[in-house]
């Protein structure tokens, strides 16, 4: 019973491993802001980013969070993006239904003082605009 659980682990952290790979092969632009745009550039990534900067989250509050403008589908979109990235772990907890937490890895937390970067320009640019 321990094997096969402790196969079961390896299987997973293969497929994590796959899943980041496939996200990272692609043919990346020669431009690093490229890059990072191709990572966090839509709407909702820098939003979910954001949020979990403060901490785990759950699926469902990351999706109250942000209705009803984010769909399910969307945001499980995303988060699944951000993980094969490598920005976000996913935990699933073995209650019933089983609940997912979402978690900001050491490589996700790099990202956070662009963040606070942009959050600064955003103010200063709405209070030229508002003047």
């Amino acid at each position: 019973m321990i094997a096969n659980g402790e196969e079961r682990r390896k299987e997973a952290q293969k497929s994590a491993l796959a899943m980041r790979a496939r996200f990272s092969r692609g043919d990346l632009p020669p431009c690093p802001v490229a890059v990072t745009l191709r990572v966090v550039g839509n709407r909702w990534r820098p939003l979910i980013l954001q949020r979990l900067a403060t901490g785990a989250c759950g699926h469902a509050a990351l999706l109250a969070a942000f209705r009803p403008l984010l769909t399910q589908k969307v945001l499980t979109e995303n988060l699944r993006a951000l993980e094969g990235y490598g920005l976000l772990s996913r935990e699933t907890h073995p209650t019933n239904p089983p609940t997912v937490t979402y978690a900001l890895t050491p490589l996700g937390r790099t990202l956070l003082p662009v963040l606070e970067t942009m959050a600064e320009w955003g103010e200063r640019f709405r209070g030229q605009v508002e003047s």
